[in-house]
């Protein structure tokens, strides 16, 4: 019993630990978040801004949501805008790359890009579905002509599917009774 008492303790503390450390990396984005931030304020009425997301952040003021990569900083080589390209900012000018100083530790999502690159795959993709079924359309083999068969010269059924088999089967006759014994199958079915 010592054994599992100390690996249940054990999972606890690892537990705890985790919840810390998590609780922790919140704090410290915020905070970083926040020093980040200070120096600068919304563009269109100079309010408070706070940070929503990876390289995204909300005047507290206007409501106004803007990437403050884009917004705020410059390419360290030329001085040139910056742009977001996929997962990465670019400057505008001499095209190098530039790391954000608004992004804690994550990645930056171009929308506008996975939108588009969705949209092209999906497009690809139904243009293939529609190739396949031209293709297995035009591999279909032509129907097949039969000649017609002379229903009047066939006087039993069962010969006449003889000849299509070309094997002769021997079905027995059809043994019927003239009527349903009730007493017989309650007399059998009680002797289970």
């Amino acid at each position: 019993m010592a054994p599992q008492t100390d690996r249940t303790q054990f999972v606890q503390a690892a537990l705890h630990m985790t919840e810390t450390v998590t609780r922790f990396v919140g704090v410290a984005r915020a905070y970083f978040y926040a020093v980040v931030l200070s120096k600068d304020a919304c563009p269109s009425c100079g309010g408070r801004l706070t940070m929503i997301a990876e390289s995204r952040c909300r005047c507290d003021t206007c409501g106004r949501t803007l990437d403050p990569t884009v917004a705020f900083q410059q390419c360290s080589t030329c001085g040139g805008q910056l742009r977001l390209t996929i997962l990465r900012y670019a400057c505008a000018q001499c095209g190098a790359d530039v790391p954000s100083r608004f992004v804690f530790d994550g990645l930056v999502f171009d929308a506008e890009y996975f939108r588009r690159k969705m949209a092209e795959h999906r497009a690809q993709k139904e243009d293939l579905r529609d190739r396949v079924r031209h293709m297995l359309a035009g591999s279909r083999s032509p129907a097949i002509e039969s000649e017609a068969v002379a229903t009047a010269d066939m006087g039993d059924l069962f010969a006449a599917l003889n000849q299509l088999v070309l094997e002769a089967v021997e079905i027995p006759a059809l043994v019927t009774k003239a009527r349903f014994d009730l007493r017989a199958y309650e007399a059998h079915a009680g002797s289970y």
